[in-house]
């Protein structure tokens, strides 16, 4: 029974396994942006879209702490702040999962034709109505 459990729990996706062993904290914030791609975009009314990002276990990785919007005329840029753990702990395990988060952003008037920009990876955002 032991050994039927270790590929049970890898089939449902409840265990990553790799061949250089369990992954380790992330590295400072120094390294890298902090900042969260957004995964999807939802026109719930004219001037508000929900917005999904996705994030993983939150001592490794992170939390959003602010969404930053500008517009223009013809884009709206949207930024999805995090700040990551400190003290930075390089013996810290972090399990490798994501987690879909939906945050809702308001807009200061209706979308409209403007293309929504990711402000973390400076692409467009289809945005499904």
């Amino acid at each position: 029974m032991r050994f039927l459990a270790l590929p049970m729990l890898l089939s449902l996706g409840l265990v990553t396994a790799c061949a250089s062993g369990p992954a380790r904290a992330s590295p400072p914030a120094t390294s890298r942006p902090a900042t969260y791609a957004i995964a999807a975009a939802v026109l719930i009314t004219s001037d508000t879209l929900k917005l999904r990002y996705n994030t993983g276990y939150i001592p490794c990785y992170g939390k959003l702490v602010n969404v930053m919007v500008k517009q223009d005329a013809w884009h709206v840029t949207i930024t999805l702040q995090r700040v990551y753990p400190q003290p930075y702990d390089s013996r810290r395990l972090c399990p490798q999962y994501l987690v879909a988060k939906w945050i809702t952003v308001r807009l200061d008037r209706p979308l409209g034709n403007r293309t929504v920009i990711d402000g973390s990876t400076g692409k467009k955002v289809d945005v499904r109505q």
